[in-house]
């Protein structure tokens, strides 16, 4: 498609494959929302369960820390810093979530699942953190607490 010379019958197939892929690429079907709404699922049990796993390593690395001082303090000191920024990140993140859910008046249904194949509409977040081809306040805030 990014050939040299190309007749102009060529170039209009061509561009007529972008727009077609383009327009897929827009139409998101209802299947691939499910699909998404599984992995968060998924995403909720590894993250309650590596949060368990952390704890108790933290637990371990701090008692070592306390017993030979010497070659765990350091780590330790380390280990709870990043725990008390990773809780950080995670909480906000926790709020960004929160917020979209209540822009965009999503429910939870009776067994605590929320409507994935609903959730189909980018303009919440479009409005909220993009303005043109520059961020808002908005998104430059969730960029600075990503780069933090």
């Amino acid at each position: 498609m990014a050939g040299g010379k190309v007749s102009a019958r060529q170039k209009m197939i061509n561009l007529m494959y972008l727009v077609f892929i383009a327009m897929m690429a827009m139409n998101m079907s209802k299947e691939v929302l499910s699909a998404f709404g599984l992995m968060e699922a998924k995403f909720a049990d590894s993250n309650a369960s590596t949060a368990d796993r952390n704890e108790l390593l933290l637990g371990d690395l701090v008692e070592k820390g306390k017993e030979k001082p010497k070659e765990f303090s350091v780590p330790s000191a380390r280990a709870q810093q990043t725990e008390v920024a990773s809780d950080k990140f995670y909480k906000y993140l926790e709020t960004l979530k929160q917020d979209i859910l209540r822009e965009g008046n999503y429910k939870p249904d009776e067994n605590g699942k929320l409507p994935f194949e609903a959730m189909d509409k980018t303009d919440i977040l479009d409005e909220a953190w993009f303005t043109g081809d520059r961020l808002t306040k908005k998104g430059q805030e969730v960029m600075s607490k990503i780069e933090e």
